[in-house]
Protein backbone atom coordinates (compact mmCIF):
# COMPACT_ATOMS: atom_id res chain seq x y z
CA UNK A 1 0.00 0.00 0.00
CA UNK A 2 1.08 3.40 -0.95
CA UNK A 3 2.18 5.65 2.15
CA UNK A 4 0.78 9.28 2.24
CA UNK A 5 3.61 11.50 0.68
CA UNK A 6 3.38 8.63 -2.40
CA UNK A 7 -0.34 9.28 -2.99
CA UNK A 8 0.21 12.84 -3.11
CA UNK A 9 2.85 12.50 -5.85
CA UNK A 10 0.13 10.57 -8.10
CA UNK A 11 -2.02 12.81 -6.91
CA UNK A 12 -0.55 15.61 -8.61
CA UNK A 13 0.86 13.69 -11.21
CA UNK A 14 -2.72 12.61 -12.45
CA UNK A 15 -3.88 16.44 -11.70
CA UNK A 16 -1.24 17.54 -14.01
CA UNK A 17 -1.35 14.92 -16.70
CA UNK A 18 -5.26 14.14 -16.02
CA UNK A 19 -4.56 10.97 -15.99
CA UNK A 20 -5.69 8.04 -13.88
CA UNK A 21 -2.57 6.70 -12.39
CA UNK A 22 -2.80 6.80 -8.70
CA UNK A 23 -6.51 4.44 -9.00
CA UNK A 24 -5.34 1.91 -11.44
CA UNK A 25 -1.97 1.47 -9.35
CA UNK A 26 -4.04 0.96 -6.04
CA UNK A 27 -5.63 -1.66 -8.22
CA UNK A 28 -2.99 -3.59 -9.43
CA UNK A 29 -2.25 -3.58 -5.78
CA UNK A 30 -5.40 -5.14 -4.75
CA UNK A 31 -5.43 -7.62 -7.13
CA UNK A 32 -2.38 -9.00 -5.85
CA UNK A 33 -4.50 -10.66 -3.05
CA UNK A 34 -6.73 -12.01 -4.98
CA UNK A 35 -7.08 -15.54 -5.94
CA UNK A 36 -5.92 -17.52 -9.34
CA UNK A 37 -9.73 -17.82 -10.96
CA UNK A 38 -11.05 -14.02 -9.43
CA UNK A 39 -7.77 -12.80 -12.01
CA UNK A 40 -8.65 -14.82 -14.99
CA UNK A 41 -12.69 -14.40 -14.40
CA UNK A 42 -11.44 -10.37 -14.02
CA UNK A 43 -9.31 -10.92 -17.51
CA UNK A 44 -11.93 -12.61 -19.36
CA UNK A 45 -15.01 -9.84 -18.30
CA UNK A 46 -12.52 -6.90 -19.31
CA UNK A 47 -11.72 -8.98 -22.50
CA UNK A 48 -15.63 -9.15 -23.49
CA UNK A 49 -15.94 -5.75 -22.81
CA UNK A 50 -13.53 -4.73 -24.81
CA UNK A 51 -14.47 -6.94 -27.62
CA UNK A 52 -17.93 -5.32 -27.96
CA UNK A 53 -16.55 -1.99 -27.68
CA UNK A 54 -14.30 -2.61 -30.72
CA UNK A 55 -17.06 -4.59 -32.66
CA UNK A 56 -19.21 -1.39 -31.65
CA UNK A 57 -16.73 1.68 -32.77
CA UNK A 58 -13.69 0.42 -34.99
CA UNK A 59 -14.50 -0.16 -38.13
CA UNK A 60 -11.51 -2.55 -38.44
CA UNK A 61 -12.81 -5.12 -35.71
CA UNK A 62 -16.19 -5.02 -36.90
CA UNK A 63 -15.37 -5.99 -40.66
CA UNK A 64 -12.83 -8.39 -39.53
CA UNK A 65 -15.15 -10.43 -37.23
CA UNK A 66 -17.89 -10.16 -39.95
CA UNK A 67 -15.60 -11.71 -42.26
CA UNK A 68 -14.88 -14.75 -39.80
CA UNK A 69 -18.71 -14.99 -39.64
CA UNK A 70 -18.65 -13.51 -35.22
CA UNK A 71 -19.74 -11.12 -32.73
CA UNK A 72 -19.24 -10.48 -29.36
CA UNK A 73 -21.64 -13.42 -28.30
CA UNK A 74 -18.94 -15.75 -30.32
CA UNK A 75 -16.66 -15.52 -27.32
CA UNK A 76 -17.61 -17.34 -24.19
CA UNK A 77 -14.28 -18.78 -23.09
CA UNK A 78 -10.84 -17.98 -23.35
CA UNK A 79 -10.71 -20.72 -26.17
CA UNK A 80 -13.29 -18.49 -27.71
CA UNK A 81 -10.68 -15.66 -28.45
CA UNK A 82 -8.40 -17.35 -30.34
CA UNK A 83 -10.95 -17.51 -33.07
CA UNK A 84 -10.20 -13.76 -33.66
CA UNK A 85 -7.09 -13.34 -36.05
CA UNK A 86 -4.30 -11.84 -34.67
CA UNK A 87 -3.30 -8.41 -35.43
CA UNK A 88 0.01 -7.73 -36.62
CA UNK A 89 2.23 -4.31 -37.85
CA UNK A 90 1.37 -4.66 -41.06
CA UNK A 91 -2.49 -4.53 -40.47
CA UNK A 92 -1.71 -1.26 -38.56
CA UNK A 93 0.16 0.24 -41.38
CA UNK A 94 -2.11 -0.84 -43.68
CA UNK A 95 -5.46 0.08 -41.65
CA UNK A 96 -4.74 2.92 -39.53
CA UNK A 97 -7.48 5.00 -39.87
CA UNK A 98 -9.92 2.04 -39.31
CA UNK A 99 -8.45 0.94 -36.37
CA UNK A 100 -8.99 4.04 -34.45
CA UNK A 101 -12.69 5.25 -32.35
CA UNK A 102 -13.72 9.12 -33.72
CA UNK A 103 -15.35 9.48 -30.62
CA UNK A 104 -12.40 9.50 -27.87
CA UNK A 105 -9.61 12.03 -27.88
CA UNK A 106 -6.03 11.10 -29.21
CA UNK A 107 -2.74 11.25 -27.96
CA UNK A 108 -0.68 9.69 -31.70
CA UNK A 109 2.86 8.02 -30.68
CA UNK A 110 5.31 5.53 -33.06
CA UNK A 111 6.81 2.39 -32.25
CA UNK A 112 10.68 2.51 -32.36
CA UNK A 113 11.01 -0.06 -35.52
CA UNK A 114 13.08 -2.61 -33.93
CA UNK A 115 11.17 -5.36 -35.82
CA UNK A 116 11.89 -3.92 -38.26
CA UNK A 117 8.13 -2.63 -39.04
CA UNK A 118 7.70 0.86 -37.32
CA UNK A 119 4.22 2.11 -36.93
CA UNK A 120 2.00 4.74 -35.66
CA UNK A 121 -0.28 4.53 -33.09
CA UNK A 122 -3.07 6.07 -30.41
CA UNK A 123 -3.31 6.14 -26.94
CA UNK A 124 -6.38 7.52 -24.44
CA UNK A 125 -5.33 8.60 -21.54
CA UNK A 126 -7.35 5.11 -19.94
CA UNK A 127 -4.66 3.52 -21.48
CA UNK A 128 -1.80 5.92 -20.82
CA UNK A 129 -2.91 5.50 -17.12
CA UNK A 130 -2.76 2.13 -16.88
CA UNK A 131 0.43 1.70 -18.75
CA UNK A 132 2.35 3.62 -16.75
CA UNK A 133 0.81 2.27 -13.60
CA UNK A 134 1.77 -1.20 -14.73
CA UNK A 135 5.34 0.73 -15.43
CA UNK A 136 5.07 1.37 -11.32
CA UNK A 137 3.73 -1.70 -10.05
CA UNK A 138 6.60 -3.24 -12.55
CA UNK A 139 9.24 -1.59 -10.07
CA UNK A 140 7.13 -2.26 -6.79
CA UNK A 141 7.63 -6.23 -7.31
CA UNK A 142 11.05 -5.24 -6.59
CA UNK A 143 10.38 -3.76 -3.32
CA UNK A 144 10.83 -0.40 -4.91
CA UNK A 145 9.48 2.58 -3.31
CA UNK A 146 7.85 5.96 -5.16
CA UNK A 147 9.57 9.57 -4.40
CA UNK A 148 13.27 8.38 -4.28
CA UNK A 149 15.72 9.64 -6.95
CA UNK A 150 15.42 7.95 -10.44
CA UNK A 151 17.91 8.22 -13.00
CA UNK A 152 16.12 7.72 -16.40
CA UNK A 153 18.34 6.73 -19.57
CA UNK A 154 16.10 6.82 -22.72
CA UNK A 155 15.26 8.07 -25.97
CA UNK A 156 17.04 9.69 -29.27
CA UNK A 157 17.86 12.96 -29.93
CA UNK A 158 14.30 13.51 -31.57
CA UNK A 159 11.99 12.15 -29.21
CA UNK A 160 13.98 14.00 -26.26
CA UNK A 161 12.20 17.00 -27.23
CA UNK A 162 9.00 16.29 -25.22
CA UNK A 163 11.06 16.47 -22.06
CA UNK A 164 10.28 20.32 -22.24
CA UNK A 165 7.17 20.40 -22.16
CA UNK A 166 5.91 21.58 -19.06
CA UNK A 167 3.95 18.31 -18.39
CA UNK A 168 7.23 16.31 -18.70
CA UNK A 169 9.35 18.92 -16.41
CA UNK A 170 6.14 18.45 -13.87
CA UNK A 171 7.09 14.65 -13.83
CA UNK A 172 10.12 14.86 -13.59
CA UNK A 173 9.82 17.69 -10.69
CA UNK A 174 7.45 15.32 -8.49
CA UNK A 175 8.97 11.63 -9.20
CA UNK A 176 12.31 13.16 -8.31
CA UNK A 177 13.80 11.74 -11.79
CA UNK A 178 16.53 13.17 -13.50
CA UNK A 179 16.50 12.49 -17.46
CA UNK A 180 19.68 11.25 -19.98
CA UNK A 181 19.58 10.94 -23.50
CA UNK A 182 20.97 7.04 -24.16
CA UNK A 183 22.73 8.91 -27.03
CA UNK A 184 25.25 10.23 -24.65
CA UNK A 185 26.07 7.11 -23.63
CA UNK A 186 27.46 6.14 -27.16
CA UNK A 187 31.04 8.17 -26.61
CA UNK A 188 33.58 7.17 -24.40
CA UNK A 189 34.74 10.49 -23.44
CA UNK A 190 30.94 11.73 -21.96
CA UNK A 191 31.01 8.94 -19.35
CA UNK A 192 33.25 10.41 -16.88
CA UNK A 193 30.72 13.39 -16.78
CA UNK A 194 28.00 11.14 -16.66
CA UNK A 195 29.70 9.16 -13.42
CA UNK A 196 30.27 12.84 -11.99
CA UNK A 197 26.36 13.29 -12.75
CA UNK A 198 25.63 9.84 -10.78
CA UNK A 199 28.01 10.78 -7.55
CA UNK A 200 26.39 13.74 -7.30
CA UNK A 201 22.61 12.66 -7.70
CA UNK A 202 22.98 9.62 -5.78
CA UNK A 203 19.80 7.87 -7.66
CA UNK A 204 17.95 5.06 -5.72
CA UNK A 205 17.41 3.42 -9.17
CA UNK A 206 18.61 3.50 -12.49
CA UNK A 207 16.20 2.86 -15.62
CA UNK A 208 16.47 2.55 -18.92
CA UNK A 209 18.18 1.37 -22.06
CA UNK A 210 19.50 -2.36 -21.45
CA UNK A 211 22.01 -1.29 -24.30
CA UNK A 212 23.00 2.14 -22.55
CA UNK A 213 23.15 0.85 -18.69
CA UNK A 214 25.14 -2.37 -20.14
CA UNK A 215 27.68 0.38 -21.64
CA UNK A 216 27.91 2.15 -18.78
CA UNK A 217 28.75 -0.96 -16.72
CA UNK A 218 31.07 -2.08 -19.05
CA UNK A 219 32.86 1.38 -18.72
CA UNK A 220 33.21 0.95 -14.84
CA UNK A 221 34.37 -2.78 -14.89
CA UNK A 222 36.80 -1.68 -17.20
CA UNK A 223 38.01 1.27 -15.62
CA UNK A 224 38.03 -0.58 -12.61
CA UNK A 225 35.39 2.60 -11.02
CA UNK A 226 33.56 2.44 -8.17
CA UNK A 227 30.25 4.64 -7.89
CA UNK A 228 27.45 5.25 -5.30
CA UNK A 229 25.64 2.80 -6.67
CA UNK A 230 22.20 2.24 -6.85
CA UNK A 231 19.24 0.04 -4.80
CA UNK A 232 17.82 -0.89 -8.23
CA UNK A 233 18.34 -1.35 -12.26
CA UNK A 234 15.11 -1.54 -13.91
CA UNK A 235 16.58 -2.28 -17.58
CA UNK A 236 13.64 -2.20 -20.70
CA UNK A 237 13.39 -1.76 -24.36
CA UNK A 238 15.65 -4.12 -25.30
CA UNK A 239 16.28 -8.28 -24.61
CA UNK A 240 18.27 -8.53 -21.77
CA UNK A 241 20.81 -10.90 -21.83
CA UNK A 242 22.58 -13.02 -19.16
CA UNK A 243 26.20 -11.54 -19.94
CA UNK A 244 24.83 -8.45 -19.54
CA UNK A 245 23.10 -8.95 -16.40
CA UNK A 246 26.15 -10.31 -14.77
CA UNK A 247 28.20 -7.18 -16.02
CA UNK A 248 25.28 -4.64 -14.75
CA UNK A 249 25.34 -6.38 -11.21
CA UNK A 250 28.67 -6.23 -10.24
CA UNK A 251 29.07 -2.73 -11.61
CA UNK A 252 25.96 -0.78 -10.92
CA UNK A 253 23.38 -2.71 -8.35
CA UNK A 254 20.60 -5.51 -8.83
CA UNK A 255 18.64 -6.13 -11.99
CA UNK A 256 14.91 -5.96 -12.63
CA UNK A 257 14.13 -6.33 -16.21
CA UNK A 258 10.82 -4.66 -17.29
CA UNK A 259 9.31 -6.02 -20.74
CA UNK A 260 6.32 -3.95 -22.74
CA UNK A 261 6.95 -1.87 -26.11
CA UNK A 262 5.28 1.03 -26.99
CA UNK A 263 2.32 0.23 -27.86
CA UNK A 264 1.85 -1.91 -24.96
CA UNK A 265 3.24 0.04 -22.03
CA UNK A 266 3.90 -3.17 -18.95
CA UNK A 267 3.16 -6.41 -20.37
CA UNK A 268 5.58 -8.17 -17.61
CA UNK A 269 8.62 -7.85 -15.03
CA UNK A 270 11.79 -9.99 -13.81
CA UNK A 271 11.57 -8.52 -10.32
CA UNK A 272 15.11 -8.47 -8.80
CA UNK A 273 16.32 -12.17 -7.35
CA UNK A 274 13.75 -14.10 -9.60
CA UNK A 275 14.11 -16.01 -12.95
CA UNK A 276 10.13 -15.38 -14.00
CA UNK A 277 8.91 -12.60 -15.88
CA UNK A 278 5.05 -12.10 -13.98
CA UNK A 279 2.47 -10.67 -16.62
CA UNK A 280 0.52 -7.69 -15.33
CA UNK A 281 -2.65 -9.65 -15.74
CA UNK A 282 -4.83 -6.67 -14.80
CA UNK A 283 -3.73 -4.95 -17.31
CA UNK A 284 -3.07 -7.17 -20.39
CA UNK A 285 -3.62 -10.68 -21.66
CA UNK A 286 -1.19 -12.78 -22.91
CA UNK A 287 -1.10 -16.01 -25.15
CA UNK A 288 0.93 -17.86 -27.27
CA UNK A 289 1.16 -19.16 -30.89
CA UNK A 290 3.75 -22.25 -31.55
CA UNK A 291 6.42 -20.92 -33.41
CA UNK A 292 9.06 -23.95 -32.74
CA UNK A 293 9.77 -26.69 -30.50
CA UNK A 294 11.44 -24.10 -27.62
CA UNK A 295 9.57 -20.82 -28.30
CA UNK A 296 6.45 -19.73 -28.88
CA UNK A 297 5.17 -16.18 -30.60
CA UNK A 298 3.68 -14.10 -28.08
CA UNK A 299 0.38 -12.99 -28.41
CA UNK A 300 -1.16 -9.86 -26.00
CA UNK A 301 -4.05 -7.88 -25.57
CA UNK A 302 -3.98 -4.37 -24.33
CA UNK A 303 -7.23 -4.57 -21.96
CA UNK A 304 -7.01 -1.06 -21.44
CA UNK A 305 -6.79 1.58 -24.86
CA UNK A 306 -10.41 1.49 -25.99
CA UNK A 307 -9.50 4.72 -28.22
CA UNK A 308 -7.11 1.95 -30.54
CA UNK A 309 -7.77 -1.65 -29.26
CA UNK A 310 -4.86 -3.96 -29.59
CA UNK A 311 -6.65 -7.29 -29.54
CA UNK A 312 -4.74 -10.46 -30.02
CA UNK A 313 -1.47 -7.89 -31.63
CA UNK A 314 2.07 -9.81 -32.26
CA UNK A 315 4.62 -8.22 -31.36
CA UNK A 316 7.10 -9.52 -32.68
CA UNK A 317 8.97 -11.72 -29.69
CA UNK A 318 8.95 -15.06 -28.48
CA UNK A 319 8.30 -16.47 -25.09
CA UNK A 320 9.40 -20.12 -23.54
CA UNK A 321 5.49 -20.36 -22.67
CA UNK A 322 2.75 -19.19 -20.63
CA UNK A 323 3.26 -20.84 -16.72
CA UNK A 324 -0.14 -20.52 -14.38
CA UNK A 325 1.04 -18.41 -11.34
CA UNK A 326 1.07 -20.15 -8.09
CA UNK A 327 -1.46 -19.98 -5.66
CA UNK A 328 0.63 -20.16 -2.59
CA UNK A 329 3.26 -17.60 -3.62
CA UNK A 330 3.44 -13.98 -2.42
CA UNK A 331 2.87 -12.79 -6.71
CA UNK A 332 0.51 -15.30 -8.12
CA UNK A 333 0.42 -13.59 -11.36
CA UNK A 334 0.91 -16.03 -14.64
CA UNK A 335 4.30 -16.20 -15.95
CA UNK A 336 7.02 -16.67 -18.40
CA UNK A 337 10.76 -17.47 -18.28
CA UNK A 338 12.66 -16.80 -21.63
CA UNK A 339 12.06 -13.74 -24.08
CA UNK A 340 13.90 -13.78 -27.79
CA UNK A 341 12.83 -10.72 -28.88
CA UNK A 342 14.33 -7.15 -29.59
CA UNK A 343 17.76 -6.41 -29.26
CA UNK A 344 19.27 -2.87 -29.88
CA UNK A 345 22.99 -4.34 -31.16
CA UNK A 346 26.34 -2.32 -30.42
CA UNK A 347 28.39 -1.05 -33.07
CA UNK A 348 31.72 -0.32 -31.88
CA UNK A 349 33.29 2.33 -34.11
CA UNK A 350 37.05 2.84 -34.80
CA UNK A 351 37.46 5.50 -32.56
CA UNK A 352 36.17 3.12 -29.72
CA UNK A 353 33.03 4.34 -29.32
CA UNK A 354 30.02 2.41 -29.25
CA UNK A 355 26.46 3.25 -30.88
CA UNK A 356 23.16 1.06 -30.71
CA UNK A 357 21.40 1.96 -34.12
CA UNK A 358 18.23 2.50 -32.41
CA UNK A 359 19.13 4.97 -29.73
CA UNK A 360 19.94 7.12 -33.09
CA UNK A 361 17.15 5.67 -35.50
CA UNK A 362 14.07 5.81 -33.26
CA UNK A 363 10.36 5.85 -34.96
CA UNK A 364 10.82 9.27 -33.75
CA UNK A 365 13.67 9.64 -36.54
CA UNK A 366 11.52 7.42 -38.66
CA UNK A 367 8.31 9.23 -38.45
CA UNK A 368 10.18 12.51 -39.62
CA UNK A 369 11.63 10.36 -42.54
CA UNK A 370 8.64 9.52 -43.71
CA UNK A 371 7.17 6.61 -46.05
CA UNK A 372 9.25 4.26 -44.29
CA UNK A 373 7.46 0.87 -44.22
CA UNK A 374 9.73 -1.81 -43.16
CA UNK A 375 13.91 -0.98 -43.26
CA UNK A 376 16.55 -2.59 -41.99
CA UNK A 377 20.45 -1.29 -40.70
CA UNK A 378 22.91 -3.51 -42.13
CA UNK A 379 26.62 -3.03 -40.77
CA UNK A 380 29.72 -4.02 -42.72
CA UNK A 381 32.30 -3.18 -40.27
CA UNK A 382 33.19 0.27 -41.55
CA UNK A 383 29.83 1.84 -42.47
CA UNK A 384 25.98 1.73 -42.21
CA UNK A 385 23.27 1.13 -44.65
CA UNK A 386 20.06 1.89 -43.93
CA UNK A 387 17.31 -0.49 -46.54
CA UNK A 388 14.19 0.84 -46.65
CA UNK A 389 11.00 -0.75 -48.41
CA UNK A 390 9.20 2.76 -49.16
CA UNK A 391 5.77 3.80 -49.99
CA UNK A 392 4.28 6.47 -52.30
CA UNK A 393 4.69 8.95 -49.84
CA UNK A 394 9.32 8.78 -49.12
CA UNK A 395 11.67 11.14 -50.24
CA UNK A 396 15.09 9.99 -50.31
CA UNK A 397 16.53 13.25 -50.53
CA UNK A 398 14.74 14.46 -47.61
CA UNK A 399 15.77 10.99 -45.72
CA UNK A 400 19.67 11.44 -47.09
CA UNK A 401 19.65 15.00 -45.38
CA UNK A 402 18.17 14.38 -42.05
CA UNK A 403 20.15 11.06 -41.54
CA UNK A 404 23.74 13.00 -42.66
CA UNK A 405 22.56 15.46 -39.46
CA UNK A 406 21.87 13.03 -37.07
CA UNK A 407 25.24 10.50 -37.87
CA UNK A 408 27.83 13.33 -38.58
CA UNK A 409 28.74 14.10 -34.53
CA UNK A 410 29.72 10.15 -35.17
CA UNK A 411 31.87 10.72 -38.14
CA UNK A 412 30.56 7.46 -39.30
CA UNK A 413 29.28 6.98 -43.15
CA UNK A 414 25.52 6.09 -43.81
CA UNK A 415 23.80 4.75 -47.36
CA UNK A 416 20.56 4.48 -48.08
CA UNK A 417 19.14 2.61 -50.39
CA UNK A 418 14.99 1.52 -51.46
CA UNK A 419 13.84 -2.05 -52.24
CA UNK A 420 10.65 -3.45 -53.30
CA UNK A 421 10.41 -5.47 -50.35
CA UNK A 422 12.66 -6.50 -47.54
CA UNK A 423 12.31 -10.49 -46.33
CA UNK A 424 12.25 -11.90 -43.16
CA UNK A 425 14.95 -13.71 -41.94
CA UNK A 426 15.32 -17.49 -42.24
CA UNK A 427 13.75 -17.66 -38.31
CA UNK A 428 10.54 -15.95 -40.21
CA UNK A 429 11.46 -12.78 -38.12
CA UNK A 430 11.82 -9.31 -39.34
CA UNK A 431 15.09 -8.28 -38.36
CA UNK A 432 15.59 -4.53 -37.52
CA UNK A 433 19.94 -5.44 -37.27
CA UNK A 434 22.13 -7.23 -39.51
CA UNK A 435 25.93 -7.18 -39.15
CA UNK A 436 27.86 -8.45 -42.07
CA UNK A 437 31.39 -9.30 -43.21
Amino acid sequence: MFLSKNSIILFLLDMGKGTKVKNYLRFYNEVLNWQRVDISKYQFKKFKLLIEHAYNNIPYYKELMIDNHLTPNSINTFDDIKKIPPLTRSDIQNNLDKLVSKKIKKFKSSSSGTTGIPISYYNDLDSQSAGMAALLFSYQLSKWTLGKNMLHIWGNESSIQRWKTLSSKLKQLLMRQKNLPSTIFNELNNFPDIIKLINKFKPDSIDGYTSSIYNLSLYLKEHNINLNKPKFVFTTAENLHEYQKEIIETSLGKVSDIYGCGEINGIAVRPVHSDKYYIIEPHVLVETETYNNELNEIIVTDLDNKLMPFIRYKIGDLIDKVHTGNENKEIKLNYFKKIKGRTSDTITLSNKNKISPINVIGGTLLREIGGVLKHKVIWNGTALKLLIEPDIHFNIEHAKKILKQKFKKYDLEITIETVDSILPGKNGKFSFFEKIK
